[in-house]
């Protein structure tokens, strides 16, 4: 967040256009707001709080869209929109930080603390370059379209993937139950269950991912134009 902040500038330039020095400012306060969330969801789903999990998505989720709407409505563009996403971000993590710190739960053995903290280190360095290159290969075509096309094509690109990522929400919600279940089965040995739940969610998958496809087959067109006018049919075809 600190390296995008301090480099908007040259940032900026890379894409030649100065205008986007503001938006890249706020974007440092995106990533850090976003990496809190993501650090504090996994807190919660330590605890297998799943209840408060949904809620606190659910406040995030109200309240960006109550904020991009009021931004979009007081014509304050892009900035205002990072606006939201950051203060959307804050408020879930600050429910999830205060109901912990209200939970009063006991204090490490100062003793352990290094040892847990290499532990923790070990098991988190894959998942931390997992998901860093999750990040970069799904943010570096739009760089390289919005380098070479300009942002008319990034823009008509966004459209049809942020409209088809929509639909990706069962699927992602589908993995956060499946997760703890996963581990838990495999904990106790117990292969029967774990084998089931695999194959059970595999073949889910299967079947909603075919449902998707056939309704963007058949429904693209209508459903860009319904909603974004006839200005983005071109992205009925992406």
């Amino acid at each position: 967040g600190v390296a995008v902040t301090v480099l908007a500038p040259q940032l900026a330039d890379f894409f030649r256009e100065e205008e986007l020095t503001v938006l890249f400012r706020i974007s440092g306060l995106v990533i850090f707001s976003v990496s809190l969330n993501e650090l504090a969801t996994l807190l919660i789903l330590g605890l297998n709080r799943f209840g408060f999990l949904f809620a606190t998505r659910s406040v995030s989720f109200v309240l960006r869209i109550a904020l991009t709407a009021a931004a979009a409505g007081l014509a304050m563009g892009a900035s205002g929109v990072l606006w939201a996403y950051v203060a959307a971000m804050l408020a879930g993590t600050i429910m999830v930080f205060w109901v912990l710190w209200r939970m009063d739960l006991p204090a490490a053995d100062p003793g352990e603390t290094p040892m847990i903290r290499k532990r923790l280190l070990r098991l988190s360095a894959p998942l931390a370059i997992s998901g860093a290159s999750v990040t970069i290969y799904s943010i570096v075509d739009k760089l390289m379209l919005g380098y070479f096309n300009g942002a008319d094509q990034v823009g008509l690109y966004s459209i049809a993937r942020n409209l088809h990522e929509t639909t990706l929400f069962p699927t992602f919600a589908l993995v956060m139950m499946l997760r703890p279940a996963l581990a838990e089965a495999w904990s106790r040995d117990d292969i029967k269950r774990f084998t089931n739940l695999v194959n059970r969610s595999i073949l889910d998958s299967i079947h909603y991912s075919l449902l998707v496809v056939v309704v963007f087959a058949c429904l693209a067109s209508p459903i860009i134009t319904g909603l974004f006018t006839d200005k983005f049919e071109s992205s009925t075809v992406i």
